[in-house]
């Protein structure tokens, strides 16, 4: 497993990768995980943003991100 930082531009190019793998973790459907793009695309534009993602022979197999509250 390969860990490395990402931030906005990783973070909004793997969307689609981001919003699968939380689909699985949470055990609902990709589709309504993907229903949830609106609330990502608040994150990140959240100051302060900063985000790891792990691959496995290059498929994302799981992500975090944070960013500073007000």
């Amino acid at each position: 497993m390969i860990l490395q930082a990402w931030g906005r531009a990783e973070l909004k190019t793997r969307a689609d990768d981001l919003l699968d793998v939380y689909a699985e973790a949470m055990d609902v459907s990709r589709s309504a995980a993907r229903s949830r793009r609106s609330v990502l695309s608040g994150h990140l534009d959240r100051k302060g943003l900063r985000g790891v993602g792990a691959t496995e022979s290059g498929h994302l197999v799981g992500v975090a991100y944070g960013y500073l509250g007000e």
